[in-house]
């Protein structure tokens, strides 16, 4: 188990955890990712800190999502076919802004098109991971807090001080 410890260390050092999770999610989103540190241990899973996703298309649109932490535990064995089923995943102060343009378009509008199919170079690379396989288990949220942003009535609204646990999804 220690030397185990010490091999993910050596093979994913903060640096090149950080710019994986950044590049992966910015691919997936369509939208500026920045990830301040990672970490990444086998009994303690991954830790992303200081997590920013921009509005479409960058960060000079403004900030759509911005979170202190996120840990995630995997389930060890299931990595050894190649699956993700996540333990729990905490998110510690999450902040989402929502936007409804004075047209009507919400910020997340782009979100909730289908994904991009992958080209036949992407295709034929090796993935390290089935996504279609990411299970979670258990979801915490602390010190949570979304606005709400309606330009065409005009209305700001503010959830803070969210706290939930979410159980038994996938």
């Amino acid at each position: 188990m220690v030397i185990l410890g010490f091999w993910l260390r050596h093979h994913y050092p903060p640096e090149r955890i950080r710019k994986m999770a950044a590049d992966t999610l910015g691919a997936r989103l369509g939208r500026q990712v920045e990830i301040a540190d990672a970490q990444l241990s086998l009994l303690g899973g991954m830790v992303l800190k200081g997590i920013r996703v921009s509005e479409a298309p960058t960060f000079s649109a403004g900030t759509f999502v911005e979170v202190d932490s996120v840990r995630i535990l995997p389930r060890l064995i299931p990595l050894l076919s190649r699956q993700i089923i996540v333990r729990s995943i905490e998110l510690n102060r999450p902040r989402l802004t929502v936007r409804r343009s004075s047209e009507g378009i919400f910020n997340f509008d782009d979100l909730l098109t289908p994904p991009r199919q992958p080209s036949a170079q992407e295709k034929s690379a090796p993935t390290p991971v089935s996504w279609s396989k990411f299970l979670i288990s258990r979801a915490t949220l602390t010190e949570g807090e979304i606005t709400y942003v309606d330009e065409k009535l005009p209305l700001t609204v503010v959830f803070s001080d969210l706290d939930t646990r979410i159980s038994g999804f996938s």
